[in-house]
């Protein structure tokens, strides 16, 4: 809310959630939160650490510092949010087709990049980006199965993320190393 200049109402209108939502202050797992509130906020709160998380680690496995790399995923999240909320529009965070939110995000990464992230490698985050936003939007596919907060399935899935961000980080340091050789052999 804070990075886009956005109410605690448009937030909730992009993200389809009940309006009376209070992200500052809601507990998912409070006493006396309803259920499909509860539910729903859960669902979107995974959903977007997925997409921060998982071009954090693009970012930060093309060279960027981890700082660097989490504030560069997070303005292009919060740039696509508001953006959204200006046409009122809702956010999908599973549309990774041509102009879908997905691809607005990756594109806003590499726009970042292009203006000069401390050592970030383009090269290297360009040869992953659609790579990293495929597996962000199966594992946001996933999330969006989820149909209560306690069951062991859904700790399972919403741990996924971790695993995404972790394989991200690798196959770009990989990549890079691989860019890099390709390179001081030529």
């Amino acid at each position: 809310m804070e990075e886009g200049g956005l109410t605690a109402a448009q937030v909730n209108k992009v993200l389809g959630l009940s309006t009376d939502i209070d992200h500052l202050t809601f507990n998912a797992f409070a006493a006396g939160v309803d259920a499909d509130d509860a539910l729903a906020v859960e669902i979107r709160q995974h959903q977007i650490l997925a997409v921060v998380n998982g071009f954090t680690a693009a970012v930060e496995g093309s060279g960027a510092s981890h700082l660097d790399a989490f504030r560069t995923a997070l303005k292009a999240v919060a740039d696509v949010i508001k953006v959204k909320a200006d046409a009122n529009r809702n956010l999908d965070l599973t549309d990774n087709t041509f102009g879908g939110d997905l691809g607005l995000i990756k594109d806003n990464v590499s726009t970042s990049l292009t203006a000069g992230v401390t050592n970030a490698d383009l090269t290297a985050f360009t040869a992953m980006a659609d790579d990293t936003a495929t597996a962000i939007e199966n594992v946001n596919d996933k999330i969006a199965l989820v149909s209560d907060l306690t069951s062991d399935i859904t700790k399972n899935t919403f741990s996924i993320t971790n695993v995404l961000t972790d394989q991200v980080r690798l196959q770009l340091r990989l990549k890079r190393t691989v860019i890099r050789a390709s390179l001081s052999l030529n």
